[in-house]
């Protein structure tokens, strides 16, 4: 048989009934029936025709071309819409063209930029963006800031690329990594081959190294136990030396990098005067020649999918959170959640790894939670392993913990807190997507259930975390000793001065995660007083109070913290916030509900002594953070009077 006979049978074949098909007879291809299907009474059906390769191609040009069609109306609105980003549209920019829908009182529903090439795919709602707030650009434009337009990624900021826009901000103000100088003097084991000895380091000193860590540091994150260190690690690395592509001798040096830096950071010399940054330098913060030898030896094993892997990169990213390296920081963090799924997928072990597995993962998951809520960062898929990750409940919480639990007890507490924040943002969300007539019951309604279940938190704390609002600054003793010098304390080891204080600091990061809470949970209120007063009823007045007193003295920004930034838990987050909390006082000037409202419910003293703690802060980590070094140039026209003083 030829190759046009075979063509032409198949192409017969193909459009044959399936009953003839399956008989193997010939088939005329009549319609509805056959001719065979009709004289044996039998149900004729015929196959749907296969597309050819040309029929596909044709399809594929015609979705790419759909697609690219889009991709170009997109970036056409995109750019008519940023030449007059310098003055958003929205539904409630003008605010003199009367009153404001209800709607659009409690949130801008559309934004009027579409989202940018890269930003994340969920943007934060807009009470939660307050640089995207019209007042707030339109203060910025009055305070007399004239490239405000050109302002370095503002339109980022405003379109709520947020992480794009902190990138940006990081690259320039650090152009280059941590030095690899200083180094520590090493040479050759002279018995171990392959390890090396670190001159000066001796075993006390690693001892005295670890005690630091372990009373700072090591108090919020249960990465290592002390007994583990002591048993595994430490008669290792003080017998045998220092190895390349070890686990153990990288974790060693880096638990003495963190232990050195936050006792220089607690105690040593300001990098200038009256700076709350200690120890080193601006460029060498303390440890960096341990940190070096750390990171030098880890060569290959980087790769490597273990729980010691996991662990390494959570201790590297902690050295770069107290470097003020935060895109190091945050890649460090995801290397070990993304490790720690891995770890998760095909785990099957029980006992101690099964355990510290799940302590990681709480780990990973803490810092991914307060960068995605606060920075709005992507987070990655550990929330998927919620069996293993979650946080118990409350009531598991106040048995008396011993040395070793106190770590992932409290980071239990931060992570039960965080499912109310998750609560608060999802709330803020919503405010934007139900309109009607009893939108503004089921907002307050809403409100009453979350602030129930964070009071439920606060009550649910252990004993000795316990605090007032009305002083919500006590119980920070260590504080008061340290900065008056006294002479029992200063003689007091040093272990026992960094305990000490870090708990302080410890106290004042979940005081301050609190009233952050609080402050997102009543700032729709706030939103609708500054851009439709009109609308404002005597409870949306107290709510909006409720709002800005729970923006008043968070601990973290006053003393002691704000004088030992260095071992300040996420740090990068409580700066943005500051930043935030500042430019919303700021419009208490501007509006008279707003101060109204001041007047009637917050303490004038406690207002001005935030705004100076926040003013200070932004202004002594300029020197070191992107961020806050752009938003001192902000603060420069909003708050002149403090800014030259």
């Amino acid at each position: 048989m030829d190759e046009s006979t075979r063509r032409d049978r198949a192409a017969i074949a193909a459009q044959a009934c399936e009953t003839c098909r399956s008989r193997k007879s010939r088939c005329d291809e009549g319609r509805p029936k056959c001719g065979s299907c009709q004289r044996l009474g039998m149900e004729c059906k015929y196959r749907e025709p296969q597309p050819t390769k040309k029929d596909k191609s044709l399809e594929y040009l015609l979705a790419k071309m759909k697609e690219l069609t889009q991709k170009v109306d997109r970036m056409q609105d995109l750019g008519s819409k940023m030449d007059a980003i310098g003055v958003p549209i929205s539904p409630s920019t003008t605010s003199n063209s009367g009153p404001v829908s209800t709607h659009s009182v409690y949130s801008v529903a559309s934004s009027s930029v579409a989202p940018v090439a890269g930003a994340a795919a969920e943007q934060p709602p807009i009470p939660q963006r307050v640089l995207a707030w019209p007042k707030v650009t339109s203060l910025l434009i009055s305070a007399g800031w004239a490239d405000f337009e050109n302002m370095q990624g503002f339109q980022l900021l405003w379109q709520g690329a947020i992480p794009q826009f902190l990138q940006q901000l990081e690259m320039n103000q650090h152009l280059s990594p941590l030095p690899s100088e200083p180094r520590c003097h090493t040479q050759a084991h002279p018995t171990y081959y392959g390890r090396e000895i670190i001159i000066g380091l001796s075993p006390e000193m690693m001892n005295q190294y670890a005690d630091l860590y372990y009373s700072t540091l090591g108090v919020r994150h249960p990465l290592l136990s002390r007994e583990e260190f002591d048993h595994a690690i430490m008669p290792i690395v003080a017998q045998t030396g220092f190895g390349y592509n070890d686990c153990l001798s990288i974790t060693a040096l880096l638990v003495f990098a963190l232990g050195k830096l936050s006792f220089d950071g607690m105690f040593a010399d300001p990098v200038r005067p009256d700076s709350g940054i200690r120890g080193g330098s601006v460029a060498v913060p303390p440890g960096l020649e341990l940190f070096n030898e750390a990171r030098k030896r880890i060569g290959f094993i980087g790769d490597q999918c273990d729980l010691e892997t996991v662990r390494m990169y959570l201790l590297l990213g902690l050295y770069y959170e107290s470097c003020f390296r935060h895109i190091d920081y945050w890649r460090s963090s995801i290397n070990a959640s993304i490790c720690a799924q891995a770890l998760l997928g095909y785990n099957s072990s029980v006992g101690d790894s099964e355990r510290l597995l799940s302590a990681y993962c709480k780990v990973c998951k803490a810092i991914e939670n307060s960068c995605h809520f606060v920075l709005g960062l992507p987070m990655t898929a550990i929330s998927e392993y919620e069996e293993l990750v979650a946080a118990p409940g409350m009531n598991e919480l106040n048995a008396n913990p011993t040395v070793e639990q106190r770590p992932l007890q409290m980071m239990v507490a931060l992570l039960n807190l965080h499912r109310i924040v998750a609560q608060v943002r999802s709330h803020t969300v919503q405010c934007k997507l139900t309109g009607g007539n009893d939108l503004h019951a089921r907002i307050h309604r809403e409100v009453t259930e979350i602030s129930n279940s964070l009071e439920s938190w606060r009550r649910g704390l252990p004993h000795d975390l316990h605090w007032k609002d009305a002083d919500r600054l006590a119980n920070l003793a260590p504080s008061a000793a340290a900065s008056q010098g006294t002479l029992s304390y200063i003689q007091s080891p040093p272990d026992l001065r960094s305990s000490a204080m870090a708990e302080t600091i410890q106290i004042a990061h979940f005081r301050s995660w609190y009233y952050y809470a609080r402050h997102m949970m009543f700032r729709p209120f706030l939103f609708k007083a500054l851009h439709s007063p009109e609308s404002m009823t005597a409870q949306d007045c107290l709510l909006a109070a409720h709002c800005l007193q729970a923006a008043l003295l968070w601990p973290i920004a006053m003393q002691p913290c704000a004088n030992m930034k260095r071992v300040v838990p996420s740090l990068f987050n409580w700066t943005y916030s500051f930043v935030e909390l500042l430019l919303i006082l700021r419009t208490i000037r501007e509006s008279e509900m707003l101060g109204s409202i001041c007047d009637q419910y917050l303490d004038a003293g406690e207002l001005s002594q935030t705004v100076f703690a926040l003013h200070d802060w932004v202004k002594d980590m300029s020197q070191v953070d992107g961020l806050a070094r752009w938003a001192s140039e902000l603060m420069a026209k909003l708050y002149p009077e403090l800014y030259f003083a």
